[in-house]
């Protein structure tokens, strides 16, 4: 049962696309990731970048899982208890790439966009 009223709403429009291609993002960089996925929408047409208009928003990040995130996801236990669960899931944590994110030219911060 879903205690969340909008949980129910959630779980029915998620939708996950999941792309392996192991030989050009194993050990990629944020920026290889980032140039990857932006292709990939530009492929299925989803969004254009000469668009005014902002796109929706599934096409603005990216989460990157590997083979431990996804040992991690199957793992993951679920309680009663809304703090129970908090505290259980506190260090489980999946990278998100901003694919709008440009790099600054001259920044002394080391965020990459993710």
């Amino acid at each position: 049962m879903i205690a969340d009223p909008y949980a129910k709403e959630l779980y029915r429009r998620l939708r996950f696309d999941v792309v392996e291609d192991q030989e050009a993002l194993e050990g990629a960089s944020v920026d290889r990731v980032r140039e990857c996925f932006c292709a990939l929408v530009r492929t299925f047409e989803l969004s254009d970048d000469e668009n005014i208009y902002p796109p929706p928003a599934r096409n603005m990040v990216c989460l990157v899982v590997d083979g431990g995130k996804v040992e991690m996801l199957a793992n993951l236990e679920f309680f009663d208890d809304y703090m129970d669960e908090l505290r259980a899931h506190q260090q489980c944590k999946l990278q998100a790439v901003n694919v709008r994110w440009k790099r600054p030219e001259m920044t002394r911060d080391n965020y990459c966009g993710a």
